[in-house]
């Protein structure tokens, strides 16, 4: 296991489904630039550079198509590469840098996802770290990962062997044994990769000091190092971190089960899915899927609906609103709840449903709005 990890640690790779990407000629060549690196490492962990556009269209277009990046990118190279990239589903938003504010803003004008053109760091910074912490709170642009099942055609194929691989993973870690070293394994793990985040460092030792199994929920909505580690290793089923995971992923499980809802809930969320990813849907209707990773919900209709008015469509993507219907009286049900007495965020109106939860596909409609 520990030499998996430093393995991982050493080869950088990104264990969040964010990164920053920052494109300029001399992006590494000032002070003042180095500086600013420093800054947005402090909002997202993974920050990568690059000084030459083909080099870096090469590295987007080799990332999985459910990872995010938020570029920043220099006025000579956004008029180049921006036209090749906008409607990637890998780019969340694009920020231009640049001396030459007015002229950029004539070309960038014309794609969405340029969200502003700035010349002065302390803005771009503000900028970002507004536009992260809004991604991170409503969570709409990061992909479910659905795994689709057919009772009426149960055979061993792909599909089915995929569901139910899904389902037997997510018992193994809820059964799997742990002990008192479990915590100190993961938050030991979590050091080492967060090493150069100070923000992470401190939460990540507030954890350790502090963290018992009925604050499972408090630290998972707190958006920290924990929630966005465990998302993606759930979304890639990266065994060897879930296994770091196994003790919190239970806890959460059995906090959600405490004080289990009586009745019948009704609860929404708005999604941005791709394309292949609806399509699975569009096939789908009186089957079932699971979810292989927490799903978040809003008891709120108008609020969840007015959230997926404020993105925005692209050829690769669609919008979605989910109108969940759930009761805690079915047989063998994973745990849900209305998770708002537990959570960081004061009056969320949130409902969680664990990780594996299945669903029935009862109709899909469509809607100009």
């Amino acid at each position: 296991m520990a030499a998996v990890s430093w393995k991982t640690i050493e080869n950088n790779e990104n264990l969040e489904v964010y990164c920053l990407i920052w494109l300029d000629v001399s992006v590494n060549r000032s002070r003042e630039n180095v500086q600013a690196q420093l800054q947005l490492l402090k909002v997202i962990n993974h920050v990568l550079t690059f000084d030459d556009d083909q080099r870096c269209l090469h590295y987007i277009k080799n990332l999985a198509k459910d990872d995010r990046i938020i570029l920043v990118v220099s006025g000579k190279f956004g008029r180049s590469i921006v036209p090749e990239i906008a409607n990637m589903q890998q780019i969340s938003s694009i920020y231009v840098y640049c001396f030459d504010k007015k002229g950029n803003e004539q070309w960038s004008q014309h794609f969405p996802k340029v969200k502003a053109v700035v010349n002065q760091l302390n803005e771009l910074f503000l900028l970002v770290e507004s536009d992260y912490s809004q991604q991170q709170l409503d969570k709409i642009d990061e992909q479910l990962s659905i795994k689709v099942f057919d009772d009426r055609q149960v055979s061993i194929d792909s599909a089915y062997e995929q569901f139910l691989h899904s389902q037997l993973l997510i018992d193994c870690l809820i059964r799997m044994s742990s002990s008192s070293n479990s915590k100190h394994e993961l938050t030991d793990f979590c050091k080492q990769y967060y090493k150069k985040n100070y923000t992470d460092i401190m939460n990540i030792k507030e954890f350790e000091n502090n963290y018992s199994s009925e604050k499972a929920l408090w630290w998972y909505t707190k958006h920290s190092f924990l929630s966005r580690l465990l998302n993606k290793a759930l979304r890639d089923q990266n065994i060897n971190l879930l296994f770091l995971f196994r003790f919190f992923i239970r806890d959460i499980g059995y906090q959600l089960g405490k004080d289990k809802c009586s009745s019948t809930i009704r609860a929404y969320r708005s999604q941005l899915m791709s394309r292949e990813n609806f399509e699975i849907l569009q096939r789908s209707v009186g089957k079932f899927i699971s979810i292989n990773s927490f799903l978040s919900a809003n008891i709120d209709q108008k609020q969840t609906r007015s959230s997926l008015h404020l993105h925005i469509s692209s050829p690769e993507m669609e919008k979605v609103f989910f109108e969940i219907e759930a009761s805690s009286n079915l047989y063998n049900v994973r745990p849900f709840n209305n998770i708002e007495p537990h959570s960081y965020f004061p009056k969320t109106n949130q409902v969680l449903f664990m990780v594996g939860s299945i669903f029935r596909i009862d109709k899909i409609e469509y809607h100009q709005d």
